[in-house]
């Protein structure tokens, strides 16, 4: 059996102790890691949780006739989004809730 031989010049044994310390320092960061994997997690499904609250809300308020969900609602923010502002005055939510809780259909427009 032959004993394996290697020359190590200076930079190679600076490298060598430098990935030495980083070893040291690896499995704090991977606890560090897995925490805020699992950190993420959870907001993200407290997030979620959340914009199925607000489109069930949306769909109250409109008294939507079909299911409104998450998805649908994300979609509509999203367009909302482009729009100037972003955002509906208290007065046009105000106007399309009263709308939505019409219980007959508007008036026919004569043309």
């Amino acid at each position: 059996m032959a004993n394996p031989v290697f020359y190590i010049g200076a930079d190679q044994a600076e490298a060598a102790e430098q990935l030495k310390a980083l070893e040291t320092t690896l499995p704090a960061a991977r606890t560090k890691h897995e925490g805020e994997a699992k950190l993420l997690k959870e907001r993200e499904k407290a997030f979620t949780e959340y914009r199925k609250v607000l489109a069930r809300t949306v769909s109250e308020r409109l008294r939507q006739p079909t299911r409104y969900e998450a998805p649908q609602f994300v979609a509509d923010v999203d367009k909302l989004g482009t729009l100037a502002g972003g955002k509906l005055s208290d007065a046009d939510l105000d106007a399309a809730a009263a709308t939505c809780a019409r219980s007959e259909p508007p008036a026919k427009i004569k043309q």
